[in-house]
């Protein structure tokens, strides 16, 4: 079975920090070096936008750029309108780019990477939302 993990902007700036977790960043590291790494235009544009400069952001950008990039416009607004609209009537306020990130994962079928409890909170109504929580909790939970 082929799976992808689709890596939140958390993991990633946890894996760009020099002190960042040891444990997050080895997990990275193997994951890249299996190919298991997607990523999404708002991710990568997050992640871009966080560099400290001109030169980090040219390697940034070319590290990034060899990642398969998943795209689905049309389906990914529509559904995470849709997912959106659901939380809101439970009383669930999320920013919409969290949303719009679960959504991409579970229109490719991939594996949210994260460290945000938001996520954690879509996933309690969006039952089929896999996810691999480093950070807030305690241990990784899937």
């Amino acid at each position: 079975m082929s799976f992808k993990y689709l890596v939140d902007t958390s993991i990633w700036i946890e894996v760009l920090k020099k002190d960042g977790d040891s444990k997050v960043q080895e997990w990275m590291k193997m994951a890249l070096l299996e190919e298991k790494v997607v990523i999404t235009p708002v991710i990568k544009a997050e992640i871009l936008s966080g560099a400290i400069n001109e030169k980090q952001f040219a390697q940034l950008k070319e590290e990034l750029d060899s990642l398969v990039v998943l795209d689905k416009e049309s389906a990914v607004w529509d559904k995470t309108a849709f997912l959106n609209f659901t939380l809101h009537r439970k009383g669930i306020n999320i920013p919409l780019t969290d949303v719009l990130i679960a959504t991409w994962t579970l229109i490719y079928d991939c594996i949210l990477v994260h460290q945000d409890k938001h996520y954690e909170m879509i996933k309690d109504v969006e039952k089929s939302l896999k996810t691999l929580c480093f950070g807030y909790n305690a241990s990784p939970v899937i």
